[in-house]
């Protein structure tokens, strides 16, 4: 046990004083597994429609020294909240101009946006994780050690039309869900 803990700070105390010859900006120093960020935890928009699935990008940077199991958790999470934002904000387009004509409050919008968050929330599955350590350097050669996490969660776009569809159920008048529902698809085809 005493070896473990001296050589854990031996090591940390080579990754500080062995970067010190780093010019500003960031280099990793290590990585899950060893490998090279994926593809996907590159993408650059949160959200990317791709063969089929929609595909949601979790991400959150903490402290370098923090549990990678605990940030993992935390980038699984943020991808779930990229979901309901995914969800709430295109609900809102849609049903704006369906309710603008009742003068109504918005009840129906987020009634609907929170069931069918819910729903895609349960159907959503986690593909992928990855993580890496990276030491930031300042212009005035201060170092500070980040850990980066990122997690993918998809969704097929056919179970997600059909869980929409599913969830405007018959609570909403037929005409209106129909156009809902199509306003919907075509707003998921525009990324």
């Amino acid at each position: 046990m005493k070896v473990l803990l001296v050589l854990t700070l031996l090591s940390r105390i080579f990754l500080l004083t062995g970067c010190s010859s780093l010019n500003p900006g960031e280099k990793i120093v290590a990585s899950m597994d060893n490998e090279s960020r994926p593809k996907w935890a590159r993408q650059s928009e949160i959200i990317e429609n791709m063969d089929g699935k929609i595909r949601f990008l979790g991400f959150e940077e903490v402290d370098g020294q923090a549990r990678i199991s605990s940030a993992l958790e935390l980038s699984d999470y943020r991808t779930v909240g990229e979901v309901s934002t995914f969800l709430t904000t295109k609900f809102n387009k849609v049903f704006q101009r369906l309710e603008e004509g009742l003068q109504g409050n918005g009840l129906v919008t987020r009634e609907v946006g929170m069931r069918v968050s819910k729903s895609v929330i349960k159907n959503l599955r986690l593909v992928g994780r990855y993580w890496e350590k990276v030491v930031i350097v300042d212009p005035d050669g201060n170092r500070d050690l980040r850990l980066r996490v990122y997690s993918l969660g998809e969704i097929k776009e056919t179970d997600l039309r059909s869980l929409i569809d599913q969830e405007l159920g018959t609570a909403i008048p037929e005409a209106i869900r129909e156009e809902a529902k199509n306003a919907f698809v075509e707003e998921i085809s525009n990324f």
